[in-house]
C-alpha cells in the first residue's frame, strides 16, 4: 500500500514517518505496511494509559508489551490483519499524536523494533548454509570423532548458527542504539553533520550514538568479547578524547554489566576527560532520570523485561532437532515432554 501524502501532515511529521517506515537497502531492505504501523499506534496507547499510574504499569503495562510480541505483523502472516486506509491512518497517527505524551520517540522506537525483528525473519530466511569446502581446513581438531558425512554436517550447521548470531549481534546493537538516543531525547548525528571531531590526523567527524545537550553518548548492548575487546577499546577511548576535545563531555552507557570484566582502564580513560562510563543498573537508571515517563516505561516495558525474562529461563540447554530442506530450515526444542516449540523459515 502507498504510503500517504497527506496536506495535515507538517513537513517534520511526514519526513518522520518516511523514516520510521524504511530500514536499509537493497535486497535486505524493509517497509513497513501501513496497517503494521496503525496496529502500533494501538500498542503505545496501552502503555500510555500504564505509563501515568504505577500500579496500572505494573498490572497491564506488560500484557501491551506481550500483544505486540505476540501477534504477527503482516510480514509474519501475510494477507493477514485487513487494511486499514491511508486517510485513517493519518486520523489516528495525529490523533495519537496529541493525546499520547512523547509520542514521536515512542511511535519511532516501536517501529525501529518492529522493523529489525522483520530483518532477523529476513536474515533467517536467506542466510546461506556454508560451502563444506570453505570451513574444511577445520576439520583436523575433530577429525574421526564422527564420520566424515557427519562431521561435514556438523561444522556446516555449527558455522551457520555462528553466522546467524553475529548478524542478530549487530542488530541488536543497532536496534538498542537507536532505542537508547530516543529515550535519552537527543539526536543521533553521523558522521557528515557531527559536532564530534576526531583530535588527531585531519580532524574528520565521527559519528556519535546520540548527543543531548553538551552530553555525547556511546550506547552499546554490552562491551564486545575478548580478543575483538581489546581493538574495540582504543575505539572507545579515542571517543571520550574527542569529545572532549571538540566541547563535549563523553559518556560511555553499557545496558549489560559485564560483573568482574570491568575495565577500570576505561573508566579512567573516560573520568579523565570529564566523562563517565555507566554500566548495568546505572546506565539502566540513568536512562530512567533523562527519558520521561512514557519513555521509561517503553524501555522497561520492551527492552528489559525481555532480557529479564530470558535471562531467568535458565541455562540449561534443551533437546534440539535441526532440519534443512529446499523449503527452508525448521527448527524444533522439545521444551516439556511430549511440548515442541518450533521455527520455520521459508527460503527467501
Amino acid at each position: 500500500m502507498r504510503f500517504p501524502t497527506d496536506p495535515r501532515l507538517s513537513p517534520d511529521q511526514a519526513a518522520a514517518l518516511r523514516r520510521n517506515r524504511v530500514l536499509g537497502k537493497g535486497a535486505e531492505r524493509i517497509i513497513l505496511e501501513i496497517p503494521d504501523m496503525a496496529r502500533l499506534i494501538g500498542v503505545l496507547d496501552d502503555v500510555a494509559r500504564s505509563a501515568a499510574d504505577p500500579a496500572r504499569l505494573r498490572d497491564h503495562g506488560p500484557a501491551a508489551a506481550e500483544r505486540f510480541y505476540r501477534e504477527p505483523d503482516r510480514a509474519a502472516a501475510p494477507g493477514d490483519g485487513g487494511t486499514v486506509s491511508p486517510g485513517a491512518f493519518v486520523d489516528a497517527y495525529l490523533e495519537a499524536h496529541d493525546r499520547i505524551p512523547d509520542f514521536d520517540r515512542a511511535f519511532s522506537a516501536l517501529c525501529e523494533i518492529t522493523k529489525r525483528r522483520q530483518k532477523l525473519r529476513s536474515i533467517m530466511s536467506s542466510q546461506p548454509m556454508p560451502v563444506i569446502s570453505d570451513i574444511a581446513m577445520r576439520s583436523p581438531l575433530e577429525y574421526l570423532a564422527m564420520d566424515d558425512e557427519a562431521m561435514a554436517s556438523w561444522m556446516i550447521w555449527r558455522k551457520w548458527l555462528y553466522d546467524i548470531d553475529n548478524r542478530i549481534g549487530q542488530e541488536t546493537g543497532y536496534l538498542v542504539a537507536s532505542v537508547m538516543a530516543l529515550a535519552l531525547g537527543g539526536r543521533v548525528c553521523e558522521a557528515r553533520t557531527s559536532p564530534i571531531r576526531r583530535s588527531g590526523g585531519d580532524f574528520a567527524r565521527r559519528r556519535v550514538d546520540c548527543i543531548k545537550d553538551n552530553r555525547a553518548y556511546d550506547l552499546k548492548a554490552r562491551l564486545t568479547d575478548a580478543p575483538s575487546r581489546r581493538a574495540r577499546m582504543g575505539d572507545e577511548m579515542a571517543f571520550a578524547r574527542d569529545c572532549s576535545f571538540s566541547g563535549f563531555v563523553p559518556v560511555l552507557l553499557v545496558l549489560e554489566d559485564p560483573g568482574p570484566g570491568r575495565s577500570e582502564e576505561l573508566v579512567e580513560a573516560y573520568a579523565n576527560y570529564g566523562g563517565s562510563v555507566l554500566y548495568g543498573e546505572e546506565a539502566w537508571s540513568h536512562v530512567h532520570e533523562h527519558a520521561g515517563p512514557m519513555m521509561s516505561a517503553f524501555v522497561d516495558l520492551f527492552l528489559r523485561r525481555p532480557v529479564r525474562a530470558i535471562s531467568n529461563a535458565g541455562d540449561r540447554p534443551l533437546d534440539l532437532t535441526l532440519r534443512a530442506s529446499e523449503e527452508g530450515i525448521n527448527i524444533e526444542l522439545l521444551v516439556a515432554e511430549p511440548r515442541m516449540q518450533a521455527m520455520r523459515f521459508g527460503r527467501a
